[in-house]
């Protein structure tokens, strides 16, 4: 599957605990990420301190969020 990287995934929440095992991007962590209304998993939430992070999202299972 096509992983996009993103700053900002509204519709998305964060769950699981932090972890760097298997982790793709060296000196970041990671957690699941998952549509906020239906509980999909989208992909995954990477971060490296408090100020870095990224949204790792399965593109093929976006959908544009409507506030």
């Amino acid at each position: 599957f096509l992983v996009g990287c993103y700053r900002l995934a509204p519709g998305c929440d964060i769950s699981g605990l932090a972890t760097e095992e298997y982790c793709w991007f060296e000196g970041y962590s990671w957690q699941y990420a998952s549509c906020s209304d239906c509980g999909e998993h989208l992909g995954w939430f990477y971060q490296s301190g408090e100020s870095a992070q990224v949204y790792g999202l399965i593109v093929d299972k976006l959908v544009r969020y409507q506030a």
